[in-house]
C-alpha cells in the first residue's frame, strides 16, 4: 500500500480566501493542503468530472489537476461548497504549493515561539533503534515529562509531537518541540501540518505532472 493512501494531510484555512478558477468557474479558496481544497463558488454545479485549480501566490502560479469529491451548499448563503482532491501538481506548483503553506503556517506559529527566538533549545534524545536508508522519517514526541525522537519507516504522526522527513535542522525541529509545548489545540494542529509539509515533500506529495 503507497503510504499516501494510508493517511490524510491537514488543510490549512484561508480566512481572506485565494481568487482561483476550476476548469473555468471562478471559485474561493477556503482550505487548502498538500492533497485538496475546499473551495466556494456560485451555482450547484463547478465543472466536470475533473478539472484544474489555478491561482497565483506572490506572483507564482499556481496549477493542480484535481477531482471534485462533494457539494454542499454554504449554511445560510447562496454560495455552494466544494471538495477538491489533487492527482498532480503541473510544472512546479508542488514546490510553490508547500512554499506557499509553510510561509502562512510560519506567520501563525510566531504567536506560539515569542521570547523562543534567542532561546537555547531543549535537547532531545534520540532512539537509535532503528537505522538504515530505509527510515525516512523522524518522530519527535514527548515520553515522561521529556522530548524523544527516533527513526520511522511510515510518516505517521502521533498523537502527542510531531512526525518529519530525515534531513530537518536539529535546532529547527527543537524550537517546534518547545513551541508545541506551549500551544493549544490549534497551535499543535499547526505544527502537525507543518511537519507535514516535510514529509509531503518526501513523498512526492502532490505528484508532479
Amino acid at each position: 500500500m503507497n503510504p499516501t493512501d494510508r493517511r490524510e494531510f491537514q488543510r490549512l484555512r484561508i480566512d481572506e480566501g485565494i481568487e482561483a478558477t476550476f476548469d473555468g468557474t471562478e471559485v474561493r479558496v477556503l482550505e487548502i493542503g498538500v492533497i485538496g481544497a475546499r473551495v466556494e463558488h456560485r451555482g450547484p454545479h463547478i465543472g466536470g468530472a475533473s478539472g484544474t485549480l489555478s491561482f497565483q501566490w506572490e506572483g507564482a502560479p499556481i496549477q493542480l489537476e484535481c477531482t471534485p469529491v462533494w457539494t454542499n451548499q454554504a449554511t445560510e448563503s447562496d454560495a455552494y461548497h466544494s471538495g477538491l482532491r489533487f492527482s498532480r501538481a503541473l510544472g512546479d506548483s508542488d514546490d510553490a504549493l508547500r512554499e506557499m503553506l509553510s510561509s502562512r503556517v510560519k506567520r501563525l506559529l510566531e504567536h506560539y515561539r515569542k521570547g523562543r527566538a534567542s532561546a537555547m533549545p531543549k535537547e532531545v534524545d534520540a532512539d537509535d533503534t532503528l537505522k538504515g536508508k530505509q527510515a525516512g522519517f523522524v518522530t519527535y514526541y514527548m515520553e515522561e515529562g521529556a522530548w524523544r525522537k527516533a527513526r520511522s519507516l511510515l510518516p505517521d504522526q502521533p498523537d502527542a509531537g510531531f512526525t518529519v522527513a530525515v534531513g530537518e535542522d536539529e535546532e529547527e525541529m527543537a524550537l517546534l518541540c518547545q513551541s508545541y509545548e506551549d500551544a493549544d489545540s490549534e497551535g499543535m494542529r499547526l505544527i502537525k501540518m507543518f511537519a507535514e509539509l516535510s514529509v509531503s515533500e518526501a513523498l512526492g506529495v502532490p505528484p508532479r505532472q
